[in-house]
């Protein structure tokens, strides 16, 4: 397996799972770097035009050939991926194979996948989809769907995910809820 550095958003949280189904219990968006309570690793996959294919990038160059690493790099496509077609994305197939794109093969206004791990350094087939984001909700009573929080940060904001809140307490997520259809978005 080919050991690249994957742009990952470290957050704190716990992955629930219902059968084939996975969902984000999240306890905090932007841990310090001292937390070492449920940490988890987020990875957004770049689509393929076309095929769809996903790209978990590492880095990109631009066309003068400056490096963009780490979750920066979302930002750079969000705000310059129409301007510099010829840049390349470098990373790896939901396989773990070694890849590149150039920036006009990807999928530019897609709502990007979230995959989630336990460890840093376990391979990217590993990874776990995530559909949803539970979000403990101080005053709530009952599991109920909301729009995306303003303050939660990129990449994840922009990921293609539901939202819910929850009593902090709770402990169980009625995964049947996420039969209502996800915005995909273009």
């Amino acid at each position: 397996m080919a050991n690249m550095n994957l742009a990952t958003q470290r957050v704190q949280g716990m992955v629930w799972q219902g059968g084939e189904t996975a969902v984000l219990h999240l306890l905090n968006d932007a841990p310090d770097k001292a937390a070492t309570d449920h940490n988890l690793f987020l990875r957004y996959p770049l689509l393929q035009r076309g095929t769809e294919a996903l790209l978990f990038p590492a880095f990109l160059l631009d066309d003068w050939g400056n490096e963009v690493r780490g979750v920066k790099l979302y930002e750079w496509i969000r705000e310059f991926g129409e301007q510099f077609p010829r840049a390349e994305i470098f990373g790896l197939t939901q396989f773990g194979q070694e890849t590149q794109l150039f920036m006009r093969d990807v999928e530019l206004y897609a709502k990007l996948p979230c995959y989630a791990w336990q460890n840093r350094k376990a391979d990217v087939e590993t990874g776990i989809l995530v559909n949803g984001v539970l979000l403990p909700t101080k005053g709530a009573t009952d599991v109920v769907r909301i729009k995306r929080p303003a303050g939660i940060k990129r990449p994840l904001r922009s990921a293609r995910l539901s939202w819910w809140q929850l009593p902090p307490h709770a402990t169980r997520f009625d995964f049947n809820l996420l039969n209502t259809p996800v915005e995909e978005g273009f």
